[in-house]
């Protein structure tokens, strides 16, 4: 069973629909950067509250977007966060919030993923299980960030912050930029969609989450390459259309997995694969970086082009690999109709999810 993703809403710097989103990429739109963050327009003042804000606004796109009945029950809810906010918890913006006000109801939250920086992935690889094991016929997955103070110091500390910007695979990079926004998708099994008269937006193949790693925060080649290869081994293709990468803009975590991909490349004896990243434009969105991963990967294969990486302008060396760089984004055809997602995190968290486009 091939499990579908039927809605997709986000929050971003680029606007909040996937067309936005999708638009921005292709032409390398600026965003807002100050003290190291690449900041939401459309919300100044931010608090405690923010975070759960910018759920409900992409779990509410999502659900339009899916045409899910305003008469049905509300999907399961899997997030993907940090710390669970529980009664009593301290005001903090680090909080993942256990209710989530959609469609007038106040929904409870069924489960919180937290895997540093490849919880959305993870969350979205606990969603299929459910799906496939029977558990529930449609599950919504979402996540959000802002650059709190919390966020800010622990990636100082680390040296990961950019002193300019984020720039993924470029030669002259030199570390992230925090990003803020939200993303939410829904699931669900091939028979429930049908049966209601749902949208297919793209099937997921396979995911493959991992917690290995001999550091605390360093990539290893290793352990991404057999991700991505256990990945690719469950999904049955044989030719892959694109790659979105993690391409965070740091130096070692990006050369750790061009170097997986370029032996997954050559393994596979696959030449010339896109790769690309939203990083550049976007920031790092943290726990919930895997959302506008997801639906640019979507949007991409749909529309038959793929956004070259922002502020890629001194592409690093990479066999059989195309790394489109600032503006210049590349034709896709039918032939690209699957793409490989990938989120590594801090603590060893890899994961790794293949898509397929499903669009006439």
């Amino acid at each position: 069973m091939k499990p579908l993703i039927t809605g997709l809403g986000c929050v971003t710097t680029l606007g909040t629909s996937p067309e936005a989103l999708h638009r921005g990429l292709l032409d390398a739109a600026p965003t807002h950067l100050g003290a190291g963050t690449v900041t939401t327009p459309d919300v100044v003042a931010r608090d405690a509250q923010t975070p759960r804000r910018w759920l409900e606004k992409s779990v509410a796109a999502a659900l339009e977007d899916a045409r899910w009945p305003v008469d049905t029950a509300l999907p399961m809810v899997v997030l993907a966060g940090q710390a669970v906010a529980t009664p009593g918890s301290p005001a903090s913006q680090m909080f993942t919030p256990s209710q989530l006000a959609v469609r007038g109801s106040l929904v409870s939250v069924d489960a919180i993923v937290s895997h540093a920086c490849a919880s959305g992935l993870f969350a979205m690889d606990l969603a299929v299980a459910l799906l496939r094991m029977g558990a529930a016929p449609a599950v919504l997955v979402a996540g959000a960030n802002t650059a709190n103070d919390h966020v800010l110091a622990s990636m100082r500390v680390v040296k990961a912050v950019s002193g300019a910007r984020g720039r993924p695979f470029d030669r002259a990079r030199d570390g992230i930029t925090v990003g803020e926004g939200a993303g939410a998708l829904l699931l669900e099994t091939p028979e429930h969609a049908a049966r209601r008269g749902g949208p297919a937006r793209a099937a997921v193949l396979s995911s493959a989450t991992q917690v290995a790693g001999a550091s605390a925060t360093a990539s290893s080649v290793e352990t991404v390459l057999h991700c991505m290869h256990t990945a690719i081994d469950a999904s049955g293709i044989r030719e892959l259309g694109h790659v979105h990468a993690h391409a965070t803009g740091t130096v070692q975590g990006d050369a750790a997995e061009l170097e997986a991909l370029s032996r997954l490349a050559t393994a596979r004896s696959w030449a010339d694969l896109p790769v690309t990243s939203h990083k550049g434009s976007l920031g790092h969105l943290m726990q919930a970086s895997s959302f506008p991963a997801v639906i640019a990967a979507i949007t991409a294969m749909d529309r038959q082009e793929l956004p070259g990486t922002t502020h890629l302008h001194n592409p690093m060396a990479a066999e059989r690999l195309l790394l489109p760089g600032h503006g210049h984004p590349l034709s896709l055809t039918r032939r690209h109709r699957t793409a490989l997602v990938n989120a590594f995190g801090f603590g060893g968290n890899n994961a790794s999810i293949v898509l397929e486009s499903i669009a006439a």
